[in-house]
């Protein structure tokens, strides 16, 4: 662990609210360890069988087809829900559409295992709650600008990027307070703290590939 390069990274995220690197610069253990836990290229599409999607339905209008989370389904019929979703859905016909993605639950003990390494890197909260996915953006899917931390509970939001084919004509990007954008490149980090902040952020629309990207929600232990 690159000692001084981790200080100036957690006075940047407890001064600014957010902050984002390369993890290998930081360390080449927790790089080596995700490239164990999920090796570059070895996510697949099909096993993406959940698609989160907000549809917003003003007043007056009917109730849109599907709903917001539509869980344990196999991958290519989600894939004509989400086409059938653009179609109808994102500002069209009255309505819109304001995130669109899917993801899949993460069971991997070595995966978790680099997440918390992760966390109390940033973090001394001893046995955070962190709810953990990795998602996947693919052409058409995108995220508007929001805050997550409404509710007040969480210390932060972790973000991996899994990617290995991006380029900065494909869109995918995470954009911070609307003026920082962090390339969805494999091995990127970018974390929000919710301690002190709540940064709005989104995800530029993806074209023509698979964005893929370890997602974890921390929260201070539960008391008892």
């Amino acid at each position: 662990m690159n000692g001084q390069k981790l200080t100036d990274l957690k006075n940047q995220l407890f001064n600014n609210g957010f902050v984002s690197f390369n993890l290998k610069n930081l360390s080449e253990e927790l790089y080596n360890e995700l490239e164990i836990a999920i090796p570059p290229n070895s996510l697949n599409p099909v096993e993406f069988t959940n698609l989160q999607m907000s549809i917003i339905n003003p007043k007056g209008l009917d109730i849109p087809l599907y709903p917001n989370t539509i869980l344990d389904t196999p991958f290519d019929e989600l894939s004509k829900i989400k086409i059938d979703v653009l179609d109808k859905y994102n500002f069209k016909n009255g309505y819109s559409l304001d995130q669109i993605w899917f993801y899949k639950s993460v069971e991997s003990r070595k995966i978790l295992d680099f997440r918390y390494k992760l966390y109390k890197s940033f973090y001394e909260n001893p046995n955070g709650n962190c709810g953990t996915t990795i998602t996947m953006y693919n052409d058409g899917c995108f995220l508007r600008n929001h805050q997550d931390n409404d509710l007040g509970y969480r210390d932060c939001a972790i973000l991996i990027y899994l990617s290995t084919d991006w380029d900065s004509t494909k869109g995918g990007e995470l954009i911070i307070d609307n003026t920082h954008s962090v390339p969805p490149i494999y091995g990127n980090v970018a974390i929000l703290d919710f301690t002190k902040f709540n940064a709005y952020h989104s995800v530029n629309l993806v074209k023509g590939f698979n964005r893929y990207c370890l997602l974890n929600f921390c929260s201070p232990p539960m008391i008892k």
